[in-house]
């Protein structure tokens, strides 16, 4: 089986034999969000054709070149669906469901396993940060496995510890006889592992056996379908594949109903553990040993979720209701009705006739109704008793819609015929409204939103509009720190605004392009395209333009360690901005400020404080994060690292972390020095930012250094060493050395 790489936690919520309301989370996805069986109770659905993907899907692989789920293997999306897909495929369809991508392709790395299971923990943002753990799945699918080894224990126990049901694939290295065939996870202990049998009964000649090499414990635990079983694949299609990987998920979605059944169970994982086990029909077969009702061969049976829901404490009380059109009395599909109580809190949504069911223990409930185009609903103090069954309707009243009139006038104020009126405009203005307040993310969401409007344009303008559209985005997401998903969006832009001969939405295009090549380690690349869109500029006859180009060759020369040729564009790019002060102004001014910093030449202060001045009253975040990390250099240079630490102390740019760490280190912070380095080395290299990995690298081998272990600094400056020579980053290079790599590789490694 390898490790195919699945990881989905469904939560589940309060309707009986559907799952709904849950939320179920997988690792590993194709374009699952777009299949029709799949679309409808993705979680990040906004219901109006728009996805919101943080906290609902997470990609540590950076395989992935959009922000949405992608499957590249087809094995998640079929395991999604056989979990929560809709039109007959799936176990649990009213189930909502996020996913984690924790496989490369058909096998998996261990980071990116690791760092899948600590995101269902408390799901983040698409950067990272702003955990949320009560966005947490309730139930995980693990499809994935592989060896026998424990790397995964403390993921698994954390997640039964949190209330999260996981459900392992026992793995497919059974022969049909041979015993202790299972592999880890599912092998484990502490996991709930799955065996296959086919549609006649008969356990599959792949299914892996116990008992566990590890620790001797009976595996698997229970046996599902897994044979010949057909399910949703990327493309639109479906498909009929087979292993215990086609089994882990129907006991995913099983856990689903029983939880919609009996929300007492929720987070109670070993009495839902008991009755899977007490409804499972027993198979006697003790060739690997056991007994006739618990073996190694079936596990405690063959799964019965009817048997196990009809055995499980019924306590719950059911709400029922149809939402409608207050005006019209017309049923509204597609509202959010979520209940809030001390003692749960459940979400579903209503179906094509606007009816909703939910399930929920005993207590007062607080409803929340939320629909696209329609205000709020909200309803206080609805109280349920155990087993009681409730109707409850809501109407809501649709938000007022305006007509917008007006007069078109040209430069000397006379009516202007013919003119034509865009709604992708608005979009575009509210995008680069919010990056100027460095709302990055919802710029993006503007642009994606303006490109759809653009799609539907004819005529001349259509290529036009899509070029600011698609080159906004590409703005957006490299702001945001998303430069795989921001050269795809650059690279669609380009030939519609070359077609189109805009040759300042070019300069633009060219600018992230230039950027990704930078940050990727391509420098030679990166200083051809600056080039480009510094000849460009200079064509359109913007002065501001052209100074920040100059500003960011400048940047790209230092790195090259071209002294010569980096003070001649910065200097070049503060003229171009003056004498007033413009919106490149910071930059060229922080461009200037590093020369001088990496020359050893005086002045960097004073110019780091203009600039600092400037970028604060444009209230230009990028520009202030960009003078700031200047001046963190300049004090960390100086022997004032402390002070740099305060600067950059709300700093959370990716790109300020090697700094960062650089500042502990020298503050006299080796641990967390070498923590803060090693968590973006992980980071870089999974994104490919081989600039920030050799930094990190560099400071993370220096920290290794101060604490004493000096094996592992040896082996992290050669690391380091050997990329800034392979890319070639010359900056770089020169920093091992001044970090004393050069020494610690020439050496041979003592030990730790």
């Amino acid at each position: 089986m390898g490790r195919p790489g699945h990881q989905g936690r469904p939560g589940l919520g309060p309707v009986r034999r559907s799952g709904r309301g849950h939320r179920h989370r997988q690792r590993r996805l194709g374009r699952p969000v777009r299949h029709p069986a799949l679309v409808g109770n993705y979680r990040g659905n906004n219901g109006d054709g728009s996805f919101t993907h943080d906290y609902n899907w997470y990609d540590p692989t950076g395989q992935c070149t959009t922000s949405a789920p992608c499957d590249n293997n087809g094995h998640g999306t079929h395991t999604m669906g056989t979990m929560v897909g809709a039109g007959g495929v799936g176990v649990a369809p009213g189930a909502k469901w996020i996913a984690a991508k924790g496989c490369e392709s058909s096998s998996c790395s261990d980071s990116s396993l690791l760092a899948a299971g600590q995101w269902i923990l408390a799901p983040t943002d698409h950067t990272g940060r702003n955990p949320r753990p009560d966005l947490a799945p309730d139930i995980v699918n693990n499809s994935w496995g592989g060896g026998d080894t424990t790397f995964y224990q403390d993921i698994v126990e954390a997640w039964n510890a949190a209330g999260i049901f996981e459900a392992f694939a026992s793995g497919n290295d059974g022969d049909g006889v041979t015993c202790s065939t299972g592999h880890a996870p599912g092998s484990q202990a502490p996991a709930y592992g799955v065996g296959a049998y086919d549609v006649n009964g008969k356990i599959a000649s792949f299914s892996g056996f116990g008992p566990s090499r590890l620790d001797g414990s009976m595996k698997p635990n229970i046996s599902a379908p897994g044979v010949n079983v057909r399910s949703t694949w990327p493309g639109n299609t479906y498909r009929a594949i087979s292993g215990t990987s086609m089994a882990t998920p129907h006991v995913a979605g099983a856990v689903a109903l029983l939880w919609s059944s009996a929300p007492s169970l929720i987070g109670n994982i070993d009495e839902t553990r008991a009755l899977l086990n007490q409804g499972a029909v027993d198979v006697d077969d003790t060739h690997c040993g056991g007994t006739a009702d618990a073996n190694n061969v079936w596990g405690e049976g063959k799964l019965d979720i009817f048997a196990s829901v009809d055995k499980a404490p019924h306590t719950a009380a059911v709400v029922t209701g149809k939402v409608s059109d207050r005006a019209s009395g017309s049923a509204l599909s597609g509202v959010t009705v979520k209940a809030s109580g001390s003692a749960s809190t459940r979400t579903v949504t209503t179906s094509a006739d606007g009816s909703y069911r939910l399930t929920l223990p005993a207590g007062s409930y607080d409803f929340a109704l939320s629909g696209y185009g329609y205000a709020n609903g909200t309803s206080s103090g609805v109280t349920v008793a155990t087993g009681e069954q409730v109707t409850k309707d809501f109407t809501m009243d649709a938000v007022a819609s305006h007509a917008v009139s007006g007069t078109v006038l040209d430069v000397t104020g006379k009516p202007l015929a013919k003119a034509t009126v865009q709604v992708p405009t608005h979009h575009l203005a509210s995008a680069v409204v919010r990056f100027v307040g460095g709302r990055y993310e919802a710029a993006h969401a503007s642009a994606r939103r303006a490109q759809e409007a653009a799609e539907a344009v004819r005529g001349s303008e259509r290529r036009g509009l899509l070029a600011r559209s698609l080159g906004s985005q590409a703005t957006a997401l490299g702001l945001a720190g998303r430069f795989a998903q921001a050269r795809a969006a650059a690279d669609l832009a380009l030939p519609h605004a070359e077609a189109y001969g805009d040759q300042e939405l070019l300069v633009t295009i060219l600018s992230v392009l230039r950027e990704h090549a930078r940050r990727s380690g391509r420098l030679g690349e990166a200083v051809s395209i600056g080039r480009q869109a510094l000849s460009l500029a200079e064509h359109t006859g913007d002065p501001t333009t052209v100074a920040f180009e100059r500003a960011n060759l400048a940047e790209l020369h230092l790195l090259l360690r071209e002294f010569a040729e980096a003070r001649e564009q910065a200097e070049a790019a503060v003229r171009d901005g003056e004498p007033s002060p413009a919106w490149c102004t910071p930059y060229a001014l922080a461009a200037l400020a590093r020369v001088r910093i990496r020359t050893g030449e005086p002045g960097a202060a004073e110019l780091l404080a203009r600039a600092g001045r400037t970028a604060e009253a444009q209230r230009d975040r990028q520009a202030v994060h960009e003078v700031r990390t200047a001046d963190a250099e300049r004090l960390v240079r100086e022997g004032r690292p402390q002070e740099a630490l305060t600067l950059l102390a709300d700093d959370s740019d990716p790109s300020a972390a090697p700094l960062l760490a650089w500042a502990e280190l020298l503050s006299g912070h080796p641990e967390r020095a070498a923590r803060r380095a090693a968590a973006e080395t992980l980071r870089a290299a999974r994104v490919g930012e081989r600039l920030s990995e050799t930094e990190s690298r560099t400071v993370h081998a220096a920290a290794l250094a101060a604490l004493g272990r000096e094996r592992a600094a040896c082996e992290e400056f050669e690391r380091a060493a050997t990329l800034a020579r392979e890319l070639p980053y010359p900056a770089g290079a020169f920093a091992v050395d001044e970090a004393g790599g050069t020494d610690w590789t020439a050496r041979s490694a003592p030990p730790d």
